[in-house]
């Protein structure tokens, strides 16, 4: 999310992909939420996958567009 409250400046933002590019996977690691560099803890319901399910059920619903199962 951009605006007065993103957590990050554009600057950041745009320099992230570079520096996931040129970082030993092992370090970097998958599947995290990286912000300008540093990784940031998720909530705890991001990984509940009933939660998700839910989720992906509701967008469903609003949009009409049926997800691959």
């Amino acid at each position: 999310m951009g605006g007065a409250n993103a957590p990050a400046s554009m600057k950041k933002a745009a320099e992230l992909p570079a520096w996931l590019a040129t970082h030993e996977r092992k370090k970097t690691g998958s599947g995290k939420y990286l912000v300008a560099q540093d990784q940031k803890t998720l909530h705890k319901a991001a990984n509940d996958e009933k939660i998700q399910d839910e989720f992906l059920r509701i967008c469903e619903e609003l949009s009409e567009v049926p997800f691959p199962k």
